[in-house]
């Protein structure tokens, strides 16, 4: 049964200095937004969802959708050991020190939270699912497999007439699957566990033709579970409601304007325990990108409302900004006809390098995405070259082209350079053919090592299933550039998700969750789900509070 949300009452405006009442006013409609109006509703709250767009799912809609989450109850189900100190160790580890914006309880308030929204989001009808075998993205004491958790398959016809209102990424259809899924079956070819995955996935889709189902994975997923769950609670969403300001009286964030509907009415609604900005970070917004010293939005893959209208809002009440700089780096191609392209387990199968313009590798070609995508900037290598051969391409998918068949305009339009030798591919390349690991031990990057490396490698390859020798003609080549899924810099907020201003004080009655946020993990990307994991939980943390006010 579909239950279409609820609104306020707004037709009684005259004489009153605000249109709206409600308890708790969330400002964006990703997993921030909707994690935050689900808590502040189990609190008993009456929140309301504003979302500018005329659609729904923010960035998360387009994404992985996991959610990093420590010692969350699935794992602990599952015979799999976790705890906070672990959690902490790790993230000392991997994050480094504590900084104003990733501080000791910052940090200890996500792991803690994190697990009690698992559990509350479960009982409140959630379907969460865990990634089999999914690591932590780096060896650092502390590391766990199972803190990778996504929303189960959603047939979006729950929804009603909202499906058709969710933001879907354009040019990248999802299969109905899961993460671990599509990782196992890129071997399909080669093992009996990639194939029978195949075989698993195939009979989903064709089930879901037959009764005429409409299935949504991965962010889409999270959000559209989400939403089904508010709207059951009959918790109010808002579309095409743009926030346009933060009203205060005497230091507190009290309320806001808000232009309504495709009429564009301005609206004045009060929120009495608080506003949580939830609007994303600033990733399409190229002058702000310019301001900040990022490079051009036509690098971001996150959506097209992501302008910064949180971190603006902020400001406007003297909020204090941090990491205006940083950006949740990836590796991206660009394949003709298509938007940017994610490029991940394409440099982590065996027979492929990174190198630079001097034919130099110089990075873990399967690392984190995250941890490539510095040492590109760092190191003044964006654009790289991915250097594959023709048992690469014959093996493994390569973006949207299947094992074994290159689509023509990959040629035509300059987007995969190819050639019968190496040296031959280096004039090419404006690079220099130099010496490539053959040995299937990397001394020099550790290529394979880490449990995350081989997780989407070739596991029938050996000895080190992610690193083989370039050797069988034709040789091929691809330019890869820095990009990213968002911005991590923005407001700064202490382990309650306020909003600090000027001293380092909250402002009363002001959140921020998500990439509005400036993040807890600086230049690093703990594991899978390290970006909606803060929204959720910082939501999550941030609605807590409020309902304690």
């Amino acid at each position: 049964m579909c239950v279409t949300p609820t609104e306020p009452d707004i037709s009684k405006t005259a004489a009153l200095d605000w249109d709206i009442k409600v308890d708790f006013l969330v400002a964006g409609s990703g997993a921030a937004g909707l994690s935050a109006a689900l808590k502040a509703s189990r609190l008993g709250l009456v929140p309301l969802v504003v979302e500018g767009s005329k659609l729904w799912g923010g960035t998360t809609a387009y994404s992985a959708g996991g959610v990093w989450v420590p010692n969350n109850p699935l794992m602990l189900e599952g015979g799999m050991e976790d705890s906070t100190e672990a959690a902490m160790t790790y993230l000392l580890n991997v994050v480094g020190e504590p900084t104003p914006e990733s501080t000791v309880a910052r940090r200890q308030a996500y792991v803690r939270a994190g697990a009690e929204m698992v559990k509350e989001f479960r009982e409140s009808g959630f379907r969460w699912y865990m990634a089999q075998d999914f690591p932590d993205y780096h060896r650092d004491e502390g590391s766990r497999i199972g803190r990778h958790l996504s929303g189960e398959i959603f047939d979006l016809n729950k929804l009603g007439p909202w499906r058709d209102s969710m933001r879907v990424r354009p040019h990248h259809p999802e299969l109905p699957a899961y993460l671990d899924e599509n990782a196992k079956m890129l071997n399909a070819t080669r093992t009996r566990r990639g194939f029978t995955t195949l075989v698993r996935v195939a009979t989903r889709i064709l089930w879901a033709r037959l009764r005429g189902a409409r299935l949504a994975s991965m962010g889409m997923a999270i959000s559209s579970q989400l939403l089904y769950v508010l709207q059951g609670l009959g918790v109010a969403i808002w579309r095409s409601t743009p926030v346009t300001g933060l009203i205060t009286e005497q230091g507190r964030v009290v309320g806001v304007t808000v232009l309504h509907g495709e009429s564009g009415r301005p609206l004045r609604i009060q929120a009495t325990r608080g506003v949580l900005l939830a609007l994303g970070g600033f990733a399409r917004n190229d002058a702000l990108r310019k301001r900040y010293g990022q490079a051009s939005s036509r690098f971001a893959m996150a959506n097209p409302d992501d302008q910064g209208a949180g971190l603006q809002l902020g400001e406007s009440v003297g909020a204090q900004v941090a990491l205006l700089g940083g950006r949740w780096g990836i590796p991206i191609m660009f394949p003709p006809g298509e938007t940017p392209v994610f490029n991940v387990w394409e440099r982590a199968s065996p027979h492929s390098i990174m190198v630079n313009k001097a034919g130099k590798r110089f990075t873990n070609e399967a690392g984190s995405y995250q941890d490539v995508a510095n040492d590109m900037t760092d190191l003044g290598h964006d654009p790289c070259w991915l250097i594959f051969d023709s048992s690469h391409r014959k093996k493994y998918a390569f973006g949207n082209a299947l094992p074994g068949f290159t689509p023509k305009r990959y040629f035509q339009e300059d987007f995969m350079v190819k050639a019968d030798s190496l040296v031959e591919l280096a004039n090419k390349c404006e690079w220099r053919f130099d010496e490539f690991a053959v040995s299937g031990i990397d001394e020099d990057f550790h290529r394979g090592e880490n449990p995350y490396d081989r997780y989407y490698a070739d596991p029938t390859h050996q000895p080190n299933n992610c690193l083989g020798k370039i050797e069988k003609p034709p040789f091929y080549a691809v330019r890869l550039y820095v990009g990213d899924v968002g911005t991590k810099g923005g407001l700064r907020v202490d382990e309650h998700w306020r909003v600090l201003g000027q001293g380092g004080k909250p402002i009363p009655g002001l959140y921020a969750a998500g990439n509005t946020t400036a993040t807890l993990f600086g230049r690093r990307y703990p594991g899978p789900g390290a970006t909606i994991g803060p929204a959720m939980i910082g939501g999550f943390i941030a609605a807590s509070h409020a309902g304690q006010a």
